[in-house]
């Protein structure tokens, strides 16, 4: 599923990737059926962890989750595709920065790949960091 342009594609599973001049080490624990998830970026730039990112609409950090459609796949003209949106649960005061971690938590609703956008706010620019990510049964861990 392409995205405006400008955005990353997707990287598959957690992970680190580049992206606006730092790396996005994303972790997924948890990441089965029916059980809460934790959804963790940190970041960092030049080998340092980055502390200055800013409140954005009133959060520190965005998880934008599309699930599974009926073909297995995330599919936003399928209405079996779950959607949510997740705010981190870290307090973001105006004029205060935070980092190098943002995390969310989520509970999956069915199994299946999963296309993720983690997003928080830098220098006045929205990051967003892309991650498919494959979600199994609480049975298998998978």
């Amino acid at each position: 599923m392409p995205g405006p342009p400008g955005v990353l594609a997707p990287t598959t599973g957690p992970g680190p990737r580049t992206v606006a001049g730092m790396t996005a080490t994303v972790a997924a624990e948890n990441a089965v059926v029916g059980r809460p998830a934790r959804i963790r970026m940190t970041l960092a730039a030049g080998g340092r962890p980055v502390t200055d990112l800013q409140a954005w609409l009133g959060m520190a950090g965005h998880l934008f989750v599309l699930g599974p459609g009926r073909a297995g796949a995330p599919d936003p003209t399928d209405v079996a595709t779950s959607f949510a949106h997740v705010h981190d649960m870290t307090p973001a005061l105006p004029g205060r920065a935070s980092g190098p971690e943002v995390s969310f938590d989520y509970v999956f609703p069915q199994s299946g790949a999963y296309r993720l956008w983690l997003q928080v706010l830098r220098a006045g620019e929205v990051v967003t960091v892309p991650v498919d990510l494959a979600v199994g049964s609480a049975a298998t861990g998978m």
